[in-house]
Formats: structure tokens, C-alpha cells, sequence
């Protein structure tokens, strides 16, 4: 914190990605030593929420990260779903072959924003890791979600508890996946407010800069 206070001083304002009704972030924007924090609202690649339309999937599993833990979260939830009925939407992020697949199972590979919020509007439950931009674009789309911290980075496992604590939003660590159910049922999203989605902080924050 003594670090990151001395080089952000040194500007007239520090954006925080969050809104101050909702705190997503936690204590990791929390910092009261920073005098010019501005919450500028929630960002994400897809614009405000997605109506509900039909409903293809029961659950899309969102992989994302870095290898292994990507591999390795990936062939968990595929040795848990396989054993189920749920119909399920696979989003690999790779561009790598899959092998043959239950056909409950619908593998997808690379998707751009607009195919992927396609996908995500067609299912009930996403499952993902509990990284900040994948817990803004569900909030932005008001989607249930169930979260899964990839070991050893402390941010997604605090953010995992911070937000089952405080929204009520379900998650697992990747190492129980065989050992425990996914309780689906306990999926959760987290509302967003009528003001908070017709506003725009961010806008207003670039409106005010120097000319």
C-alpha cells in the first residue's frame, strides 16, 4: 500500500473501476490514504444488461488464465458435468483441439464479445473464475454466477469470500470440485440498482478533465 500510495500521489486523481454503492472491489480499492480516489463506475466490455431471452443451457463454464490452472479447471469440470444431466456450454479460450465430448456438452473455443454475451444471455448459471473483469461483465449483465479462485492468486480468493459474504454469491476451490456438489440452485447475481444502470461515472470523470 506504502508503495502504490507514493507513485499514485504524484497525480491529480486515481480511477477506481467500482461503484460506490456496490464495492465490488473490496478493500483492494479501499485504501483511504489516497485522497484523489474516484470511483468511476463499473467497466465492462458488454453494455449494460442483457434482457433474459431463451434459455439454451443450464450452466456455461467460462474458462480464462493462464496454463495450467486453465487445463486443469477445465478437466475437472468436465470429469464433475459429465456424470450429469445438466445441459452445458464450454468456453475453452483456446484455440487447441478438444477431444470427444458427452453431447450435453457443447465445446466452444475462441468467441468474440458479442457472441460470447450471445452465449451468456442463453444460459441460466456461469461458472468461472472469481477475476474483476469476469465479475463486472456478469454484474453488468445481471447473470447468475458461481465463482471458482484459481490457487494462488490472493486477489481472486479474497474476492470469492468477500463477495460470498457480502451478496451471497456462491464459490468452490478448484481442489473440491471432486469432492463436493456444485449446488447450482444457490447461483446468485448481483442486482444492480435502477440509478447505477443509467449512470455513466466514467463519462462524467473525462467530461472534467483539463481541456
Amino acid at each position: 500500500n506504502a508503495i502504490n500510495v507514493d507513485y499514485i500521489k504524484r497525480f491529480n486523481e486515481c480511477w477506481i473501476p467500482d461503484h460506490p454503492e456496490l464495492r465490488l472491489s473490496g478493500s483492494l480499492s479501499g485504501n483511504k490514504i489516497i485522497s484523489a480516489a474516484k470511483y468511476i463506475g463499473l467497466l465492462s466490455r458488454f453494455s449494460k444488461h442483457k434482457k433474459a431471452g431463451d434459455e439454451k443451457f443450464d450452466v456455461l463454464l467460462l474458462l480464462s488464465g493462464v496454463e495450467p490452472q486453465r487445463t486443469i479447471l477445465e478437466e475437472k469440470l468436465i470429469n464433475y458435468f459429465q456424470n450429469t444431466n445438466h445441459s452445458v456450454a464450454l468456453v475453452r479460450g483456446t484455440k487447441e483441439q478438444m477431444t470427444t465430448l458427452p453431447s450435453h456438452i457443447t465445446p466452444f473455443g475462441l468467441l468474440c464479445s458479442e457472441e460470447l454475451k450471445e452465449l451468456i444471455g442463453q444460459s441460466n448459471t456461469v461458472i468461472c473464475r472469481s477475476g474483476y473483469s469476469s465479475i463486472m461483465d456478469l454484474v453488468m449483465l445481471q447473470k447468475k454466477m458461481f465463482l471458482v479462485p484459481t490457487p494462488g492468486q490472493p486477489e481472486q480468493e479474497y474476492l470469492a469470500e468477500y463477495l460470498h459474504q457480502k451478496y451471497g454469491i456462491p464459490y468452490m476451490e478448484q481442489q473440491a470440485i471432486a469432492k463436493q456438489v456444485f449446488a447450482l440452485d444457490s447461483s446468485k447475481a448481483i442486482e444492480l440498482p435502477f440509478g447505477i444502470k443509467n449512470e455513466n461515472l466514467l463519462e462524467g470523470a473525462i467530461a472534467k478533465l483539463p481541456k
